[in-house]
């Protein structure tokens, strides 16, 4: 079942970098929460897993490379299609750059996704800190910031 209403998250435009770094971050506070579910989201973006299929079909044979190419390919225009019907969905314009760029922004997210299993550091606010139990954000000085 789905809510009867979409709930519109406003955006500021931000560099790659940003934008990077809060996905990191949310990651990071994702991972701490549980560290086997967050394991289990790699299969919600197929698409990088798919192109890592296509890449050792290669290797395999040409028609396990073009079964897994076709695949990858029929993942990828999902995934534009997708983002075309929420954009219409919530009145938003989705421009053709912004389709295109789709792929790019999944397999950004599957890199992101790694970060967690080397660093519990994350900034916030202005605050160096790390991941302590539950989520708390522990400062240098081991002063707890707050909660995530």
């Amino acid at each position: 079942m789905t809510a009867p209403v979409i709930v519109r998250n406003v955006i500021e435009r931000r560099s790659v970098e940003r934008a990077l770094s809060r996905q990191i971050r949310w990651n990071k506070i994702r991972f701490s929460f549980s560290k086997t579910l967050y394991t289990g989201e790699y299969v919600l973006n197929p698409m990088p897993l798919a192109l890592m299929a296509t890449l050792l079909g290669v290797f395999i044979s040409p028609s396990v490379a073009v079964q897994c190419g076709t695949f990858t390919a029929l993942i990828t225009l999902s995934r534009m299609m997708q983002t075309l019907i929420m954009a219409r969905a919530t009145s938003t314009r989705a421009e053709l750059i912004t389709l295109f760029c789709v792929p790019i922004q999944d397999l950004l997210q599957f890199a992101a996704q790694f970060v967690p299993y080397f660093s519990r550091r994350v900034s916030w606010r202005g605050h160096s800190a790390r991941l302590g139990p539950g989520t708390l954000m522990i400062l240098e000085g081991n002063e707890v910031v707050a909660a995530a």
